[in-house]
């Protein structure tokens, strides 16, 4: 069984960026009324949970530079 965004855009037909979309406040106006609903009743049904560390994972970005020197050349 597909759990999280996956399975939920499986039962519905719908692609996960937009079952993403739907239930990201800044992103749920690019998704219509009619299938939010349809998104919603089943998140509430199956007792959907976002994961956290997915989401931390997925906003991680790095702005990091390694710089490497020798010692004592």
């Amino acid at each position: 069984m597909r759990r999280g965004l996956e399975g939920i855009a499986k039962k519905l037909g719908l692609s996960i960026a937009t079952i993403s979309r739907a239930l990201n406040p800044s992103t749920e106006h690019l998704v219509k009324e009619k299938t939010k609903k349809r998104i919603f009743d089943l998140v509430q049904k199956e007792g959907f949970k976002p994961n956290i560390k997915a989401r931390f994972l997925a906003k991680m970005k790095l702005n990091n530079i390694v710089l490497a020197l020798p010692i004592g050349v």
